[in-house]
């Protein structure tokens, strides 16, 4: 999803991460939590997830275990 196309909440929180070293620019490639690239994900789902959290597919499956 693009930036201009996020709700007006989202863009104020993507705005305000910035500060504190987040690389989540307009149309991100970053992970939010570990600012490697994020360009790869094994799912659609995955790459979904990394429109709402930011999150790369490492990071995702770290935070995200299936027990």
């Amino acid at each position: 999803m693009a930036f201009k196309d996020k709700s007006i909440a989202m863009q104020s929180l993507v705005r305000a991460a910035a500060p504190y070293g987040k690389n989540l620019g307009q149309d991100q490639v970053a992970c939010a939590l570990c600012n490697k690239p994020a360009l790869t994900f094994k799912d659609e789902l995955s790459k979904k997830e990394f429109g709402i959290s930011g999150m790369c597919q490492d990071c995702q499956d770290a935070f995200f275990v299936e027990e």
